[in-house]
């Protein structure tokens, strides 16, 4: 039947499939790409398109920056960067190969890593976790963070002191940001609630998603309720389900699912529900 369908049709439906495949079977998608070169051509950006790479898998991934051109590389629009930085001998492939992604995930090494990278300007940014500098003092230090204009937030009580007056001045153009917090926090309500209001100052915020992490629904009511009195139209919370909770126990867990996120083609910045609604004029 294929031989009858024009090949514009049968790129569309295979590629289709494997984007529908990608976020829960990978190796699916992989095997898809092996009938025959040209199916391969089509098939192999949805493989690459987004890259985890973590402790279990920095082997692996390496070798292959080893042995292919950066050319092979272009395709990849998302890369996450955790716990795992190239051996010396691979760090100038490594960043030639991947200057060029906007979208980056990554501990603050990691950060600091890819700015050595000429050309990297990435627009959206999720923060893993804080180094054991204050976080203002460690961001001063990334020199290209003005092309910023996502922020992603990971939990992490490095940033409690995260003075956001002087983020606006690092990412001026920094328009959503997602804080990921924890019921764990010492007075987390009181500092989501202060955070919160600062970030709202920012010159270009459009807006600002908590997902907070709580087993309490007194506990959940009670950040709801904080960020309520506010009254921004701005702010969205998102309380993650039991399973998602569980991620946030595994590092290799929590990289598996935002894997499968990025590849399904969810927004991190887009979820949640708004917490307050501008009265009718």
């Amino acid at each position: 039947m294929a031989n009858t369908l024009p090949v514009e049709l049968v790129r569309d439906i295979l590629e289709l499939s494997a984007r529908n495949a990608a976020a829960q079977d990978l190796p699916w998608v992989a095997q898809l790409a092996l009938i025959c070169r040209g199916v391969y051509e089509w098939i192999y950006p949805v493989l690459y398109e987004t890259v985890g790479i973590d402790e279990r898998t920095q082997d692996a991934f390496f070798a292959l920056v080893e042995q292919k051109p950066a050319s092979f590389f272009g395709v990849v629009r998302h890369l996450m960067l955790l716990w795992a930085i190239p051996p010396g001998v691979l760090q100038q492939r490594f960043l030639d190969a991947f200057h060029h992604v906007q979208r980056f995930t990554a501990h603050m090494r990691g950060l600091r890593f890819m700015t050595r990278a000429a050309g990297f300007r990435p627009t959206r940014l999720v923060l893993t976790s804080s180094s054991t500098e204050p976080v203002n003092d460690a961001l001063h230090s990334i020199t290209v963070l003005q092309y910023v204009t996502h922020l992603h937030v990971r939990e992490d009580h490095g940033f409690y002191s995260v003075h956001w007056d002087e983020i606006s001045t690092l990412m001026p153009l920094l328009s959503h940001i997602r804080i990921d917090a924890d019921a764990s926090w010492r007075d987390s309500t009181t500092v989501l609630r202060t955070q919160v209001t600062s970030i709202l100052q920012l010159p270009s915020c459009r807006r600002v998603v908590v997902r907070y992490s709580v087993h309490s629904l007194s506990l959940w009511k009670e950040l709801v309720a904080a960020l309520q009195s506010l009254g921004d139209a701005r702010i969205y919370v998102y309380r993650p389900t039991r399973a998602e909770r569980q991620l946030r126990d595994s590092p290799a867990g929590w990289l598996a699912h935002f894997v499968a996120e990025a590849r399904a083609g969810v927004d991190p910045w887009i979820i949640g529900r708004p917490v307050y609604k501008a009265p009718d004029p």
